[in-house]
């Protein structure tokens, strides 16, 4: 597992090692993250860790805020080594520091459902950093607690990612075309 991560890392790190975009969030904008990352369950629950993976839809409603869901799966293994199938659906706020440089801060806050001994709502909240890759492409580090409720268990979920913006290129073009008119 371990391995697997560092080699996620040092792909990611080889991968933006070069770019130099300035990341900004343009109001009006969709994304969509796809995460892999690792599930790391409460100490009392007396589950194994496991990999995460996650996709997602945002749209950006201005550059310092944009809403976000998601969708997640887990796996981990129980006492008796039984996989349990574990998922989660939330929606987020996403809170971001625009830099106008390549990269940018945010932090998470959200609500949504989370199945795992049982299906219980859950309370999320995270930080993390985006890193622009290419002019509509971010590289993303994560790192989540979310808490499910009727269980009272807190889980950790770190996450390393990419996420493609959509509409920016054609919103941009229409701005310039009415200033030029």
């Amino acid at each position: 597992m371990k391995k697997t991560l560092l080699s996620l890392a040092a792909v990611g790190v080889m991968a933006v090692s070069g770019a130099a975009f300035a990341l900004s969030n343009v109001a009006g904008t969709y994304y969509m993250p796809l995460e892999v990352g690792v599930y790391h369950a409460d100490p009392t629950r007396d589950l194994s860790n496991s990999i995460f993976g996650s996709i997602g839809l945002g749209y950006n409603v201005t550059p310092y805020f944009a809403v976000q869901a998601n969708a997640g799966a887990m796996q981990p293994q129980d006492n008796n080594s039984s996989n349990l199938n574990g998922s989660l659906v939330d929606v987020e706020g996403k809170f971001s520091l625009p830099t106008q440089t390549s990269i940018m801060p945010f932090a998470l806050l959200g609500a949504g459902v989370m199945k795992m001994v049982s299906t219980n709502p859950m309370a999320d909240g995270g930080v993390g950093l985006a890193y622009a890759i290419a002019p509509n492409v971010n590289a993303n580090a994560t790192y989540r607690l979310a808490y499910q409720f009727g269980q009272g268990k807190s889980d950790a979920i770190a996450t390393l990612g990419l996420s493609w913006n959509f509409g920016a290129v054609s919103k941009l073009s229409r701005s310039s075309a009415v200033v030029g008119s």
